[in-house]
């Protein structure tokens, strides 16, 4: 989540948690919070239970604070922490990842090219220019 509930005086989120060791319904699914810890100025992490009928699955939910709405962070290592943080959090599990903003274009878009990017980086995957293939080192 990259953004606040409320910027700039303007709702921008709903609160779809509930506070730290109690539940919220909405519709059929309840939410508890487990945990919430705030890592540091910037990161907030909690640990949430979704529940539906029977089911019920763990989500770890980050939250990033210090980016505005229609500007920039003021320095970079935030967000770089947030995804080594959420990457960390994920292991080996292959589970989707959702990621959202309060328009889901600008932050959201952002996050999404530098986790692309430093896969890219991390794999070592070159293209090769003319053939258009790629090249694995």
């Amino acid at each position: 989540m990259a953004c606040r509930e409320t910027e700039m005086g303007k709702r921008k989120c709903e609160c779809y948690w509930a506070a730290p060791h109690q539940s919220a319904a909405f519709g059929p699914f309840t939410i508890t919070t487990q945990v919430e810890k705030r890592y540091n100025e910037d990161i907030v992490v909690r640990t949430l239970t979704v529940s539906y009928q029977q089911d019920a699955h763990s989500v770890i939910q980050f939250q990033y604070l210090s980016w505005p709405d229609h500007d920039v962070p003021y320095e970079t290592a935030g967000v770089l922490d947030l995804l080594e943080q959420a990457r960390r959090s994920r292991g080996a599990d292959t589970s989707p990842v959702l990621i959202h903003c309060s328009a889901g274009c600008g932050r959201t878009g952002v996050i999404c090219a530098l986790d692309y990017i430093y896969d890219l980086l991390v794999t070592k995957v070159t293209y090769d220019k003319f053939g258009g293939g790629t090249i694995r080192y």
